[in-house]
């Protein structure tokens, strides 16, 4: 055994060292080693390990050193030896000796179980955000964030509360009691329940037991108990600026304290679910604003006797906050004449909705200032004015001109770029209002306007439209103007009102452009 400088070195070793003879007898070890294995003093005599140290036995400890025996080659494993912690543990035969070096393992098993805890945090919130970034409104986000609760964490109840005003609104998933969910779908800021009370003011609440709970919300004690949920914990829901904008539940059907890791990783997807659920708010208010002024530019059609009118307007997508350059017109001309106008305008958001309003309002100025005007000098006239204002515009358009009734009604028209129309006769025969199309509007208004002109027939039905119509990524415009043609044929006995239903029920269903389409029909038919 060491004797001298060597004893000395070993027992100032931060491991642990053991020796024991062949009979298993503890021939030397080290304070380190007495230490790691509760020895409240070194043995000073040759005794059994195993009944100096009883419950090593059946532990890896013995089992490594019985396959040292055996074997006589070095083992390495991990033991931890309670109360005083971790161990990485190495035997080895030194001649008729067994040395055992316990280096302590705990900082290590720490270190991993750490990452372990950051990898699984990390997990959670990717799935978390990876779920959050397919959302578009403020259900998608509680339903995401429910998901990712329930799968990682167990939870049972996950509930977002989104100020609204003076209210505070939760949104029923059907997790709970449906009367329940009711009750908790509004309730006033200042009410003194768990939700608002965070979402008020800002401070989380947790609660291990149902009788902390109840102990702190005796009202709402009958709801919760209806509930289920007798833990869980209310955060507030922040962003950028400290603006509070809800509260975020979660909530186990039995007692649960939260671990402090638990606790991290909440408060981690409490502020992710924020966010998104801001940005579903914004996105909501966009898109309403985007619908409400499409709507607004949209004409009130003039009721003209011996004529319908009917108008409609499909958005590129009734959820998307974009808007569309797509709009139809019409007026009342002296006489009993009417003019139709349909154009669209390039691009999908804001810029190209005040555009086509600038295009409109001009269109209708030049129009009641020379009611008399062709349908190509008036195009002519609106090029010109674009052009001189600078208004950096792409447009195509249809512009006709349908006389007074009598023997002889001729429709006149003028197209910048725009699809064909289609005239429809009382007995369901069809005709392209087309003719050489001329150059859009905005690229070159030195260019001469060509006007065109057919007989309109007795009970006719003229149509016209934006090629969302009849534009697909799987066919050619033509093939789309070839069945639109043979649907009016179909339906031409149809009211007009229902004909025009008919004809864009598919372009809501396919949701690729907006469209808008413009009918006229002569209101008595043979």
């Amino acid at each position: 055994m060491p004797t001298g400088v060597w004893a000395r070195a070993w027992d100032s070793s931060a491991d642990g060292m053991l020796v024991l003879g062949s009979d298993w007898s503890v021939r030397y070890v080290n304070r380190a080693g007495a230490r790691a294995l509760g020895l409240q003093a070194r043995p000073g005599s040759r005794r059994d390990v195993w009944s100096l140290l009883p419950q090593l036995r059946g532990t890896p400890f013995e089992d490594a050193l019985r396959r040292l025996e055996r074997t006589g080659e070095p083992v390495t494993w991990e033991m931890e030896h309670a109360p005083h912690g971790w161990f990485e543990a190495r035997a080895y035969r030194v001649d008729d000796r067994t040395v055992v070096v316990l280096h302590d393992a705990d900082a290590r098993r720490a270190a991993q179980l750490e990452r372990g805890h950051l990898l699984g945090r990390m997990s959670v919130l990717l799935s978390l955000a990876s779920a959050l970034a397919r959302t578009d409104t403020v259900e998608d986000v509680a339903r995401a964030a429910l998901a990712v609760v329930r799968d990682h964490l167990g939870a049972d109840y996950a509930g977002l509360s989104m100020i609204d005003g003076p209210w505070v609104r939760t949104l029923a998933l059907g997790q709970v009691d449906a009367a329940v969910e009711d009750a908790w779908s509004r309730l006033p800021l200042d009410h003194p329940g768990p939700g608002p009370q965070v979402a008020r003011t800002g401070r989380p609440l947790t609660f291990a037991t149902f009788e902390e709970l109840a102990a702190a919300f005796p009202a709402a004690r009958e709801r919760l108990e209806r509930a289920g949920l007798r833990s869980g914990t209310v955060l507030p829901l922040t962003i950028a600026g400290g603006w509070r904008i809800g509260a975020f539940s979660v909530g186990w059907h039995t007692d649960h304290r939260l671990t402090d890791s638990e606790a991290e990783l909440l408060s981690a997807v409490a502020d992710a679910t924020a966010q998104a659920a801001r940005r579903a708010q914004l996105y909501a208010e966009r898109r309403d604003v985007a619908h409400t002024l499409q709507a607004a530019m949209l004409p009130e059609l003039p009721r003209l006797p011996g004529l319908q009118l009917a108008g409609r307007y499909v958005p590129w997508s009734p959820t998307d906050e974009q808007v569309g350059g797509d709009w139809y017109d019409a007026l009342g001309l002296p006489g009993g004449g009417c003019l139709l106008a349909i154009g669209d305008v390039a691009g999908h958001d804001v810029q190209a909705a005040a555009q086509m309003g600038q295009v409109r309002a001009m269109l209708r100025a030049l129009a009641v200032d020379r009611p008399q005007e062709s349908p190509a000098a008036l195009v002519t006239r609106l090029d010109h004015v674009l052009a001189e204002l600078g208004a950096d515009t792409l447009t195509t358009l249809t512009v006709a001109r349908l006389d007074p009734p009598g023997a002889a009604r001729r429709l006149r028209w003028s197209t910048a770029g725009h699809p064909p129309g289609v005239l429809v006769d009382a007995g369901g025969c069809s005709t392209l209002v087309d003719g050489s199309p001329d150059l859009p509007l905005g690229v070159d208004a030195g260019v001469p306007r060509h006007e065109h002109v057919a007989a309109w027939p007795p009970g006719g039905t003229l149509v016209l439209y934006t090629d969302g119509l009849v534009e697909r990524r799987d066919q050619d415009v033509w093939e789309g103007v070839g069945l639109l043609r043979r649907a009016l044929e179909r339906s031409s006995t149809a009211p007009l009102e229902e004909l025009l239903d008919a004809l864009v029920a598919d372009v809501v269903a396919r949701a690729e452009d907006d469209c808008a389409v413009l009918g006229v029909r002569e209101a008595h038919r043979p």
